[in-house]
């Protein structure tokens, strides 16, 4: 009887990390490798796109594998098994398969069911794994994909800011193996997002005990609802239950930008034209001003990027005109100011021109005499 297995590959080359079952034929071995020449092309172009989407749901290719179950198993075999593919992308550098053997593709009675459908004693027998193992596999493939100290350092400040940009942009994803009778986690990977989420305790309190049906595929599959975390973050969940174990697959995606209420707009008077008079005194404000240049419509770029504003300034023109001139006197301020500059002013007759009388009057007709 062959059973289903599962697997964690390499996003980039799909490489066997490690495999439930047969791993002495797989590990170290890309999936590419045992794929049919006639199918290579198309299962590459296939495969590598949905790896590279982090989509959260899975992905299903049946395809032509070597008989990586049998006992002669070799590269160099001509003998083909059909075989389901379902993928799902775990976390940015791995990609968790399961190898399901279809029943329509075979009369035999000992191959029905064999992945454990109806027996699932089958499924966990050959669930049975060693976590500090994989681990340590997990561990090894992660120095060989992080770049040297000697590499990174001679990466200039504008690609290791790019570089950090980049990481900081993808989403943060996780994967737990999770015992699905104890509920306790044999495994999580990446070890520096254990604490992103700060516990699965709420993630294994939603899996339900309930046995898998008979007829039903090998695994189970659940896509909670996406919340949003106290963060600002959403947070995307899928379970898959696979007999004796559960994987709990977590996408944390960048932080959502909220939307600041709009300010206000200020209200600015028009610049003046060349050698006009100036219409700002000294309480007004000069108009903000932008800091990056306005947007223009070229091939080059796609959108403009956020414009900034810089600190309001006082305009003073020149000469600057005294603050007590501008302010409002009171009224005895404004009798004296009157009386005064009528004591400066010298008195003429309306009718005759006459600058000097013994007395003032107005006429009959309302001129001064």
């Amino acid at each position: 009887m062959t059973p289903c297995i599962w697997s964690l590959l390499t996003v980039n080359e799909l490489e066997f990390i490690n495999a439930s079952g047969f791993s002495h034929h797989l590990k170290g071995l890309s999936l590419l490798q045992i794929i049919h020449p006639d199918e290579v092309t198309m299962a590459k172009r296939d495969l590598f796109k949905f790896t590279h989407s982090h989509f959260s749901s899975g992905s299903v290719t049946r395809c032509r594998l070597k008989d990586y179950t049998s006992h002669h198993f070799s590269l160099k075999s001509n003998v083909y098994i059909v075989v389901d593919i379902i993928m799902y992308v775990a976390t940015s550098d791995t990609v968790l398969a399961f190898f399901h053997f279809p029943d329509e593709v075979t009369s035999s009675i000992m191959l029905k069911n064999s992945c454990g459908d109806h027996k699932r004693r089958n499924m966990d027998s050959n669930n049975r794994f060693c976590a500090l193992t994989l681990k340590e596999s997990l561990i090894e493939q992660d120095k060989q994909l992080s770049p040297s100290l000697s590499t990174s350092s001679s990466l200039s400040s504008i690609e290791s800011t790019q570089q950090y940009q980049n990481e900081c942009d993808a989403p943060h994803q996780f994967l737990y193996i999770i015992d699905s009778q104890t509920k306790s986690v044999l495994l999580s990977w990446p070890d520096h997002y254990h604490n992103e989420i700060g516990s699965a305790d709420y993630l294994i309190s939603s899996l339900d005990d309930r046995s898998m049906l008979p007829g039903i595929s090998c695994l189970r599959c659940v896509q909670r609802p996406s919340r949003i975390n106290s963060n600002g973050q959403r947070l995307n969940t899928l379970i898959v239950e696979f007999g004796s174990i559960t994987f709990v697959l977590v996408s944390l995606d960048k932080k959502i930008n909220i939307p600041t209420p709009a300010q206000p707009s200020i209200r600015t008077k028009p610049s003046s034209l060349p050698c006009s008079p100036n219409k700002y005194n000294q309480l007004d404000e000069y108009p903000l001003r932008r800091t990056s240049e306005p947007y223009t419509s070229t091939g080059n770029h796609s959108s403009s990027g956020p414009i900034h504003y810089a600190r309001p300034k006082k305009y003073q023109p020149y000469p600057t005109v005294p603050l007590e001139n501008l302010l409002l006197l009171p009224n005895s301020d404004k009798q004296q100011q009157y009386v005064s500059s009528h004591h400066h002013h010298k008195h003429h007759c309306q009718s005759c021109g006459t600058k000097s009388s013994p007395e003032w009057r107005r006429g009959p007709t309302g001129h001064k005499t």
